[in-house]
């Protein structure tokens, strides 16, 4: 099983919450949520990870604060 696509959520309500939903080739999904750094663990899935894995990652959020 590989991740194929990576998602963050944030919103107004919840600003210190991202929540992060990890998609597999096995149609797997995976959710998971940070409420402590939400913004530093946002912007390193975003700049990080991206790069680093060559993973779709897309942001959802109806403000998003991270590259997207």
């Amino acid at each position: 099983m590989k991740i194929t696509a990576i998602e963050t959520l944030r919103t107004d309500e919840f600003a210190n919450v991202l929540w992060v939903r990890i998609h597999t080739d096995a149609e797997v999904i995976g959710l998971g949520e940070t409420f402590y750094g939400a913004g530093a663990v946002q912007a390193h899935i975003h700049d990080t990870l991206a790069d680093a894995y060559s993973v779709k990652i897309r942001c959802t959020s109806r403000r998003c604060i991270a590259r997207c």
